[in-house]
This record gives structure tokens, sequence and C-alpha cells, in this order.
């Protein structure tokens, strides 16, 4: 174990201490004022949103871009926030499904549905994503699971992270042979959840426009909705107010032509996917994390 995790860990369970202790709206102000102070000092992070935001919005001006930004920090550190609240059980069970309104529940995967292929859940990094799995793993039966990579400080991961998700009862399965697990938990009928809105680094991507611009993108969902059958669906969780939220569950993903080459048919699905994504954060751009280098800008010197 090495010292810096022993310091994380510590640093978080004062953090964790303070949220305990603090009104709720105090937690609130507390995290807000250490996004403004963020967007100010980390100034590689608002060079990265801020580009983003030109690609995505060329017909902005730079004084509405950078309103957008700032409010996107304001937007993440309502999440953290709640998050926050989350994990030092002063927000219930019953009251973070109070506080969650749903659109087009009917669309959701009935539980008894279990004889079918399980459903693909594609979402962002948008409103507050971390909800996603929490409150529809208390809403139904069927097992779920979402793809994650494995916090690197073994401390916050076996005291905090683990209990949470088991407080909950969904699964992870870590980016380490995720596929394949995925691949199983679907051929069940049970469901997995997945964010496909960030660059992928490692030769396996493929490039689909997003916001007009081509972008490296996990080819992954396509791979397994025109090869398996399997259901797609884009999901996400987005902030109406402090402490409120809606769960907004969009039409299900078609598949394509299956007479097409199967190279053409998975870049067709992935830019569908990716359509999907990106009108949900066209619907809510203040919420998206416009921080993460999704077109590999280049770094201000």
């Amino acid at each position: 174990m090495q010292m810096q995790h022993y310091l994380e860990y510590i640093s978080l369970q004062l953090l964790l201490g303070l949220v305990r202790i603090l009104p709720q709206s105090a937690v609130y102000r507390l995290v807000e004022g250490l996004s403004r102070a963020g967007f100010m000092i980390l100034k590689k992070r608002r060079h990265i949103s801020l580009q983003n935001l030109r690609i995505a919005f060329p017909e902005k001006t730079e004084q509405e871009r950078e309103s957008m930004a700032r409010n996107a920090y304001k937007n993440l550190a309502h999440s953290i926030a709640y998050n926050l609240l989350i994990q030092t059980h002063r927000i219930s069970n019953e009251e973070l499904q109070q506080a969650v309104t749903v659109e087009n529940w009917n669309r959701f995967p009935r539980s008894d549905e279990n004889n079918q292929a399980g459903t693909l859940f594609i979402t962002a990094h948008l409103g507050n994503w971390e909800l996603l799995p929490q409150f529809t793993a208390l809403h139904q039966t069927t097992p779920i699971h979402v793809i994650a990579r494995e916090t690197s400080n073994p401390l916050i991961e076996e005291n905090l992270v683990s209990p949470l998700r088991n407080r909950f009862g969904f699964n992870v399965f870590y980016k380490k042979n995720a596929v394949l697990h995925m691949l199983k938990a679907l051929k069940r009928g049970e469901h997995v959840g997945i964010l496909i809105d960030q660059k992928l680094n490692h030769r396996m991507h493929i490039n689909v426009p997003f916001f007009g611009t081509p972008a490296r993108t996990t080819p992954v969902p396509a791979q397994l909705q025109m090869r398996y059958k399997i259901n797609v669906q884009p999901v996400c969780m987005i902030h109406l107010s402090r402490g409120r939220f809606k769960f907004i569950v969009g039409e299900p993903i078609e598949p394509v032509d299956s007479t097409l080459p199967e190279e053409q048919q998975i870049q067709e699905l992935t830019a569908r996917h990716q359509a999907a994504i990106e009108s949900m954060i066209r619907d809510y751009p203040e919420q998206w994390f416009w921080m993460h280098n999704r077109w590999n800008v280049k770094e201000q010197a």
C-alpha cells in the first residue's frame, strides 16, 4: 500500500466527516465554491472546456460559451454534493426515489421479460450519471451491471465504493474483460449500462461524428447489437433543481440493414448511438462534462 493511498483515503474521510455535520445547504455551497475555484485555477481543464464548446457550438459567442462552461462546473458540483450526501447516508433510498421523476418509463424494459435478450443502456457524463444504476436498481428486479474503471486507491474501493454499490444492489464490470462479462449478462436477460461519450486512446476505437466533428469512439455497443441482437437504449439523469432530477428513457435504437458489410453496419450503428447521446446533450448542454478532452484538442501552452 502506497503512502499516497493512505493520504487520499484520510482526506476523503475528513471531507465526508464534514459532510455529515454540515447542513445540506452548506454542503452544496462548499462544493460549489470549490468548483468555482477549480474553474479559475485549473487552466488546462478550463481551456479544454472552452475548446470543446467552440467545436460543439460554433454559432454561440465566446461569452455564451464561457457561461455554459461555468454552469457545467456548477452542475457537476451539485452532482458531487448530492452523491456525498448519499455516501454519508444523509439521503435515504426512499428520499432518492422521491427526488427523481421519470420521463417515458413505459419505454423501460419490463422486469418479467427475462426470456428475452437483456438491454444495453448507453449514456453519457450528463447530469448526475452516478444516480442511474442506483435509481434503476431500486425500481426493478432484473440484475443491473455497469462498466467502470477500478478505483486506483484500494482503501477507497474497499471501504467506500464497494459498500455504496452493495447498498443499491448493482454489480460492476471493470474494463478488463468487460466485454465478455457484458455479453454473458445480456444473454441472461440482464441489463448493462455503459458510458460511451469519452475518447478512446487505444487502437480499438473508430471515428464517427460527434457534434459534427470526428471523435474516437468505442464500437462495442454496435458490435454487440449487430452480432447478438442486443437491445440498445439511451438514458440519462438530468438535474431539474438542487436535489431534484429527471430520469429520461430514450427511444430504443433500431439495428441497421443487415445486408450491409459488417464493418459498415458497425460504423453506422456507432454513429447512431453517438447521435442519440448528442441529442440529449444538446437538450441540456450545461450539464455535460465539457472538461473531458473528447476531440483531442491541443493543450494550452
